[in-house]
């Protein structure tokens, strides 16, 4: 699952995107005298009203990419099996806001008995995304949902002090619908937006 951020900008909820390019495999360095080897790409936006957001993903980094790894199909054998957790977070810096942030996933929806769910490649197979603080709040598709890791948010510190906060999930692949055997590779973006009202 690839994470694309999206935030709201100002009262009126413009918003911009900001892509956070993936890149997946094992790289390998050559040295080749003076040679142009390759390009990097850079992009983002400068904003005076936005937060600023880093997605980390699994154990470190910017990289944005959740990776569940080789799941047994035996793991998602029937409806309302789940895989183990993999968390991730958004941390938000240099934040001015009059109330806690939501956050809202988007992503293709795919039904279940406990709700829509993220779909995937596999057929049958949804990714279900939670606050890891509070198991019960589930993040729908579409929706705009409190993170209890954003509450400290709440309140304007001012000038003179720069809030910050991060926003802990935990996503699971789940079997959503179906019998029988499923396999099949998972390549999913999901979108978030963070959304606030500037103080």
């Amino acid at each position: 699952m690839h994470l694309i951020y999206q935030q709201g900008l100002n009262m009126l909820q413009r918003k911009t995107l900001i892509t956070l390019i993936m890149l997946a495999g094992i790289g390998t360095v050559f040295t080749s005298g003076a040679n142009d080897d390759g390009t990097i790409h850079f992009i983002g936006t400068v904003s005076a009203s936005a937060c600023s957001v880093d997605s980390t993903a699994g154990t470190s980094g910017r990289a944005g990419t959740v990776n569940f790894g080789v799941v047994s199909s035996k793991t998602l054998a029937a409806v309302g099996n789940s895989t183990t957790a993999v968390p991730f977070s958004i941390v938000l810096t240099d934040c001015a806001v009059s109330s806690a942030p939501t956050i809202t996933f988007n992503g293709e929806s795919v039904s279940s008995a406990s709700g829509d769910l993220f779909a995937t490649q596999v057929t049958g197979v949804g990714i279900q995304i939670e606050d890891a603080d509070a198991t019960s709040t589930i993040y729908r598709p579409g929706i705009a949902t409190a993170n209890t890791g954003l509450n400290v948010l709440n309140i304007n510190d001012g000038e003179d002090q720069v809030p910050s906060a991060t926003a802990g999930f935990r996503a699971y692949l789940v079997r959503a619908s179906g019998t029988g055997t499923v396999t099949g590779d998972i390549d999913t973006d999901v979108t978030f937006t963070i959304n606030y009202t500037e103080s």
